[in-house]
């Protein structure tokens, strides 16, 4: 799960040179997107690789 959310989010920074008037929204959005990945990813580890 975290790789699709991963690759949503690098697929919304490669937006900004496509949108740059809409940068800041763009920017926030992946931003959001970035910490769900890392979210997903840490919930997906074993408690002893998490707990140090």
């Amino acid at each position: 799960m975290s790789m699709n959310v991963a690759a949503e989010a690098a697929a919304l920074e490669a937006e900004v040179e496509q949108y740059p008037d809409e940068r800041g929204e763009i920017l926030l959005e992946a931003a959001d997107t970035w910490r769900r990945a890392g979210a997903a990813r840490s919930r997906s580890r074993p408690a002893e690789q998490t707990d140090r």
